[in-house]
């Protein structure tokens, strides 16, 4: 992730920095009145990360996608953007949870909810989904959600999301 026009650009930066530009520039052109960001195992580590911020994401959705460094012992470290980078070192999953509920005044009112699916065959199912479940209502927050659905496949669950709108 060395960009060479920008060499003192930090790798994460360098892999983020695109579809960060795409949304930014979606939401400068047009007033929307709300912003809803979905999105599945990377694509769903993108929501997180992004919805952190972008504070003009009013809800986010991330399925299947990132569980915090500190319960990675179970399995898999993930890949290098999820896990392996230096912008771990400054800020973990948590502190991540918590800007996707933030606004620019730093109050809490926007939502973030990570959906994993139960049995998925590709990513966090059991034990992460149970897991993350639990944390979710450790955290106790109206705005940051953790839902565990009975899915055997790894998918965005149309159904979950309209009954969410």
């Amino acid at each position: 992730f060395h960009d060479p026009l920008n060499p003192k650009k930090e790798p994460m930066s360098v892999f983020i920095s695109g579809n960060y530009y795409l949304i930014e520039k979606i939401i400068s052109e047009k007033d929307y009145e709300k912003i809803y960001y979905i999105g599945i195992s990377g694509g769903g580590w993108f929501v997180t990360i992004l919805s952190a911020f972008i504070t003009e994401i009013d809800k986010s959705y991330s399925f299947a996608s990132l569980v915090p460094l500190s319960l990675r012992y179970l399995g898999p470290k993930g890949d290098w953007e999820a896990s392996k980078s230096k912008f771990y070192k400054d800020m973990n999953y948590y502190d991540l949870f918590n800007l996707t509920t933030l606004d620019k005044k730093f109050k809490s009112n926007r939502y973030h909810t990570l959906v994993y699916n139960k049995y998925d065959d590709c990513c966090f199912g059991k034990p992460w989904s149970t897991i993350m479940r639990d944390v979710g209502m450790n955290l106790k927050s109206k705005y940051f959600k953790v839902e565990e659905l009975d899915i055997y496949k790894h998918v965005i669950d149309k159904q979950f999301l309209f009954n969410q709108f």
